[in-house]
């Protein structure tokens, strides 16, 4: 979708830089085109899928679980929602 949009609309690409999305949406291979290939900073929350993690002698639930989106890279994303 991001592909096919930025190809036809050429002025978004230097005005979109953030992606807002639920959580259905959240996948490595999504964020990792949006800042990799665009830098649009994606705001989509997290799925609590982390089942390796949760098996983890040191696991606290009551922390947030969080993984690099690309182990090889030093850079990392990490979005926060709040709610007032």
């Amino acid at each position: 979708m991001i592909r096919e949009l930025y190809g036809q609309e050429t002025a978004l690409k230097h005005r979109g830089k953030e992606f807002s999305a639920d959580r259905g949406l959240d996948s490595g291979p999504l964020k990792q085109m949006l800042w990799g290939e665009y830098q649009i900073r994606p705001l989509i929350n997290t799925r609590a899928l982390w089942s390796e993690e949760k098996q983890a002698p040191d696991y606290d639930p009551q922390q947030p679980i969080r993984r690099l989106l690309d182990p090889e890279k030093t850079d990392n994303i990490l979005s926060f929602i709040l709610a007032f």
